[in-house]
């Protein structure tokens, strides 16, 4: 890009707003010399912009890998050179017309284009949205030199590096509309509004109104208030603030609704048009210890596909999970109204079937999957607003396992002892899990190697196809029953199975693509699925069964999923999901993933230093998982002795492991069901654990350890030797 293109933001017409600095487009793979004042360590350069901005004098930064990262702060262009890597951008004072609102830096809004200008600067755009029938807001960014994109309303809202967005304001008493926010409690009033247009009269022909929020409770509501409460992301709602500088009528229009306290003033002669305004009822929403984990609401009518301020949304395991009992409730009251099923419904289209399954966007598609059904659940009950979905941790309850400890995945999991419990209002088939046995995919080991490979330069395809081909199908065949179909979530524990999916998709994104573009193949990798190719900025395919309609456009859906990102590369790191935004708490083994990455193995001690990340890790000193960390470091010790590489010894202490699942633990290791893997389109295939085992077994694929070695670590391990099979 020409430096021309990046001053040209500089270039506004100064309106009433005050000048804001704001960073210009990333330049790729090139510096500016010298001029430095500063520098900062940081993995991306997403991350620079604010330290310059932190930085007295400081006009434009260059970020490179020197170090693991380092944003150079400068305070003037040197001279301008090619350096593959580096990324450049300059700081510029931003202005808009007072026609638009306040603009919003590094956000684009996808779609809804009516219409697009070439303008090297910003400043053009609002008078280029103004003179465009239907134009609404814009989004600048600097293709082709620059480009106003004209848009006739918000859609998803996403990160895009020195993108320039605003909304022209409408001529209202009000501010501008404020879309898919509410603003807590400080009710005083309430009236019944199909639209959120007449709320703004309504607000300001009410004593002490300072703001409204519409909502579609009871077919639309305008909640008025005498002030701002907390900020949340409410899908669907409406808020504005009434302008300084207007006076409340007193003989308004329309029908003015009553306040909580209502005064002597004489009420309208009108007949209301619209039902009758309600006074603000009370903000008591029951026990505390519903929301023991984050914050609790306070309005009174929480708007459909929920709207709650829950701090940090942290998905932990079942058994630390404070809110059980409220999940368990939420699910209960989605299975009784019939919300359950439609997420049933979606997973069986087929046309979205090809698109979640053996595809390239297997763990984004999930991801989003979740997020909807988790904002479902938020919008039944204001005692859910702050509900997350705890997730299977089978890692954890293998080690249970190996270590004798328990014999099923009942015994092992508290998780599948709470969501076995029956279900008053939907049926559905499941296998008796007090007599299913772990398999090996879901140890340490195997997931070690399926998530994070020794081939450093796996791709993220490379590693979805691992995990979806691996453990996901490994914990759907054992759980059994309607886990084996396309029905699949119809069993609650279908949620938790891919709350750990997910979290093994996050654990990837950390170590091994945070800070890389979304073309790096570690990031997303495009494929072809039904003849189209699908790739980064591709919309998620996600439709009803029977439909050919998105979950986006349906009436009942469209709540639940409204506002989350719907292009795939927007769904890569659930840290930068905007007000979806969530984190992971781990401990045991998962914590050890992210804690040392691709040296797991090699360094796995309970107090090895906590990295930073915006993940909850914490240490739980368990003796099972001790043993297991004794085991696995014996045996990279007796690789090494064997002079094997690190891979190679992680490899043999996998098939060691193989013969510890065959010959001494519950069970034995079998192939996927028939049926199953029609579905899943593995009729000519085996499962991954059984191709090892007859592999071992036939002498094709032989342990590389000494035999007296191997076998005396397992017995002072496990008390078996794992090479002859024995009674459990």
């Amino acid at each position: 890009m020409q430096t021309s293109v990046l001053a040209g933001v500089l270039a506004l017409v100064l309106h009433a707003m005050a000048a804001v600095p704001m960073c210009a487009p990333i330049e790729a793979n090139i510096d500016y010399w010298g001029n430095d004042i500063g520098r900062t360590a940081r993995k991306s350069a997403d991350d620079c912009c604010a330290d310059c901005k932190a930085t007295p004098a400081c006009r434009l930064f260059v970020w490179n890998d020197h170090e693991g990262g380092t944003c150079w702060l400068k305070n003037k262009m040197g001279a301008k050179s090619y350096s593959p890597g580096a990324k450049a951008s300059v700081i510029n004072d931003i202005t808009v017309p007072n026609q638009c609102s306040a603009v919003e830096e590094h956000v684009d809004y996808w779609g809804n284009d009516v219409g697009r200008t070439a303008r090297a600067s910003a400043s053009d755009c609002c008078a280029d949205c103004e003179a465009t029938p239907g134009c609404r807001l814009f989004v600048w960014n600097g293709h082709d030199g620059g480009t106003c994109w004209l848009k006739s309303k918000q859609g998803a809202k996403g990160f895009y590096f020195g993108a320039v967005s605003a909304t022209r304001l409408p001529v209202s008493d009000c501010s501008i509309v404020e879309d898919n926010v509410d603003y807590w409690g400080n009710d005083i009033a309430r009236s019944a509004r199909a639209t959120a247009e007449n709320c703004c009269d309504d607000c300001k022909n009410t004593p002490g109104c300072q703001l409204y929020v519409w909502n579609a409770h009871e077919g639309g509501t305008c909640w008025l208030k005498n002030k701002k409460g907390a900020k949340s992301f409410a899908p669907g709602a409406k808020s504005a603030t009434l302008k300084a500088t207007m006076t409340p009528t007193l003989s308004p229009t329309t029908a003015a609704p009553t306040t909580a306290a209502p005064t002597t003033a004489a009420p309208p002669t009108a007949t209301p048009t619209t039902a009758a305004p309600k006074t603000a009822a009370s903000d008591d929403h029951g026990p505390e210890d519903h929301c023991s984990h984050h914050c609790c609401p306070t309005t009174v009518a929480p708007t459909h596909g929920g709207s709650y301020d829950c701090n940090t949304d942290n998905r932990g395991p079942e058994d630390s999970h404070p809110e059980k009992t409220t999940y368990n409730k939420a699910i209960e009251t989605a299975m009784a109204n019939g919300n359950y099923a439609l997420f049933a419904k979606i997973h069986v289209n087929q046309m979205t079937w090809s698109e979640a399954h053996n595809s390239c966007v297997f763990l984004y598609w999930h991801r989003r999957f979740l997020l909807g059904f988790e904002n479902m659940l938020r919008s039944l009950d204001p005692s859910f607003g702050c509900v997350t979905i705890p997730y299977f941790d089978y890692v954890q309850d293998s080690v249970a396992f190996r270590q004798n400890k328990c014999k099923s995945v009942s015994a092992c999991s508290s998780i599948a002892r709470e969501l076995a419990k029956p279900r008053k209002s939907l049926q559905w088939d499941r296998d008796d899990w007090t007599k299913i046995a772990f398999t090996p995919d879901m140890s340490p080991i195997s997931i070690k190697a399926t998530v994070l490979p020794s081939d450093k330069a796996a791709t993220l395809a490379d590693v979805s196809s691992s995990i979806e081909g691996r453990v996901h199908n490994s914990v759907h065949n054992m759980l059994g029953g309607d886990m084996k179909t396309a029905a699949s979530p119809k069993e609650p524990m279908f949620w938790s199975h891919h709350a750990l999916i997910d979290l093994l998709h996050t654990i990837n994104f950390e170590c091994r693509a945070k800070g890389l573009p979304k073309n790096d193949p570690k990031v997303f990798s495009s494929c072809s699925v039904d003849r189209r190719v699908v790739g980064p900025n591709s919309v998620v395919n996600m439709l009803e069964d029977g439909t050919s309609r998105n979950v986006d456009e349906t009436a009942v859906t469209k709540p639940w999923f409204a506002g989350v990102p719907n292009k795939y590369y927007d769904l890569s790191d659930v840290t930068q999901l905007g007000a979806f935004s969530y984190n992971y708490e781990m401990s045991g083994f998962l914590k050890d993933m992210l804690t040392n990455c691709n040296n797991v193995v090699t360094n796995n001690r309970e107090d090895a230093v906590i990295v930073d990340t915006p993940h909850v890790l914490t240490s739980t000193h368990r003796q099972d998982n001790e043993n297991e960390r004794v085991w696995q470091r014996a045996m990279m010790q007796l690789g090494a002795a064997s002079n094997l590489t690190v891979s190679d010894a992680e490899l043999e202490m996998e098939k060691v492991q193989t013969l510890l699942y065959e010959n001494c633990f519950p069970g034995t290791i079998q192939d996927f069901d028939p049926k199953f893997k029609k579905l899943m389109g593995m009729e000519n295939m085996k499962s991954h654990d059984l191709m090892l085992l007859e592999s071992i077994q036939s002498g094709a694929n032989p342990i590389k350890l000494p035999l007296d070695k191997w076998t005396a670590i397992n017995e002072q391990t496990y008390h078996c030797r794992g090479d002859v099979k024995v009674s459990p």
